[in-house]
């Protein structure tokens, strides 16, 4: 059931059925690397990706119109009521996927839905140094580096920088 539409993606709530998706992304080493999981991810923990309902996330599976594919899976985290904030997330997996405009279509989803249906004044996301293309992604679309974790993200046996970004109400309405 379609909750996000786009043109060419839509955005729906995860379901049992992308039990096999979930459990190939968040095991795939070069996705290991860019979201920082470092343990295995079975069955119980696909099942708390798909089935978490609360206050403080949001999360949507990315699904390409034309095939009817589950592509990737997109959502907001952390989100604060009181202080009007959230994390975002947008992971594309299948690098044959990538490039392919759906990330900025989910982003411009995402935001619409922060920021007018949630109420939301504060959208952030945080990169680690080596993920130069989503630093690029997210400063293209309008986000702002707002300052550096020194070695807060350990992959690899080396620890690096995460750099946040962020995007306000008002530099996304212009």
């Amino acid at each position: 059931m379609k909750f996000l539409e786009g043109t060419d993606i839509y955005l729906r709530a995860l379901t049992d059925e992308d039990m096999e998706f979930i459990l190939s992304s968040y095991n795939a080493p070069s996705v290991r690397a860019l979201t920082g999981e470092v343990r295995p991810f079975g069955y119980s923990e696909g099942d708390m990706v798909i089935n978490q309902r609360s206050d403080e996330r949001v999360w949507f599976g990315m699904v390409e119109k034309e095939t009817e594919t589950l592509i990737g899976e997109a959502g907001l985290s952390k989100i604060s009521r009181e202080w009007g904030g959230a994390e975002l997330s947008i992971v594309i997996p299948d690098p044959d996927k990538q490039s392919k405009g759906y990330g900025k279509e989910a982003l411009t989803l995402i935001l619409g839905y922060a920021f007018g249906t949630l109420r939301l004044h504060r959208v952030y996301v945080t990169v680690a140094d080596f993920n130069t293309r989503a630093l690029q992604f997210f400063e293209k679309n309008g986000f702002l580096r707002e300052g550096v974790q020194q070695e807060a993200y350990y992959y690899d046996f080396q620890y690096r920088d995460l750099i946040m970004l962020r995007l306000l109400e008002g530099e996304f309405r212009r």
